[in-house]
């Protein structure tokens, strides 16, 4: 009984940990924020915030930019995002301003 159970937790270890050990750092280049709205604004400013935030704390070790695209309530930055993913990793910032 001892056996089994020390057998399934060395499975479940393994299981956990090795795809990560495996598995390359993300992203592996610069990561580009997406701001639906002209600088200075507060999508601009939760961005900003946001790439300073992940570089402070060492969350990624890769450069971290904010692009502002303002224009069609939000339409612009959302089709520079599905268009560039393959070329530069970009995020949207999930929540706005308040």
């Amino acid at each position: 009984m001892r056996l089994k159970f020390a057998a399934l937790v060395a499975a479940t270890v393994l299981l956990t940990f090795a795809p990560g050990l495996a598995a390359p750092a993300y992203p592996e280049k610069a990561l580009e924020l997406i701001a639906p709205a002209g600088a200075g604004g507060g999508w601009d400013l939760t961005a900003r915030m946001t790439a300073r935030a992940l570089g402070e704390e060492k969350l990624v070790t890769v450069p971290v930019t904010v692009t502002n695209m303002p224009g069609g309530s939000g339409a612009v930055g959302i089709a520079h995002m599905v268009t560039r993913r393959r070329v530069t990793p970009t995020c949207w910032p999930l929540w706005g301003p308040r």
